[in-house]
């Protein structure tokens, strides 16, 4: 059977397992259970500087907590080859030394709709960046030296 068993004892179809290492580089892990329905779970923190809310509740306190910092918000979806291929690169920004005044935010449109529509998201990766509450840019697209440059620049 193309199945294995987790540590609790659930069985998960095999090809779970190809979508987990997918989703893995953004933070969020999806499987099919045999017999249930699918189900998400968010990977243990694992970058420093690095947030993925679960809700605009959360996303909003957030950005409320980090008072005077920098925030880089980074709409993401998990079917977007230009988002994984970013993913790597805005979690070392997160883990940078250099960025530890910077509060790095992820955010899955796919997840959270209702809150990249309030946020006028038309595309994936968007960055925007925030400070004060205020916006202070926004672009689209998949340019690593754009998004360190933007960083740079603000922080």
């Amino acid at each position: 059977m193309n199945s294995f068993t987790s540590r609790t004892g659930v069985k998960f179809l095999k090809s779970a397992r190809l979508n987990f290492s997918l989703r893995r580089s953004i933070g969020v892990q999806s499987f099919t259970a045999l017999n249930q329905s699918p189900f998400t779970y968010r990977i243990p923190h694992r970058h420093f500087g690095l947030h993925f809310p679960d809700s605009d509740v959360e996303l909003r306190q957030i950005i409320s907590d980090s008072k005077d910092k920098l925030i880089v918000v980074d709409w993401t979806a998990t079917w977007c080859q230009p988002c994984r291929r970013m993913s790597p690169h805005f979690n070392k920004f997160a883990d940078s030394k250099e960025y530890e005044n910077v509060t790095f935010i992820k955010v899955d449109v796919d997840e959270l709709p209702e809150v990249s529509q309030l946020a006028g998201i038309k595309s994936v990766p968007t960055f925007q960046f925030l400070k004060n509450g205020k916006m202070l840019h926004q672009f689209s697209g998949a340019d690593i030296q754009q998004l360190e440059e933007t960083i740079t620049k603000f922080k």
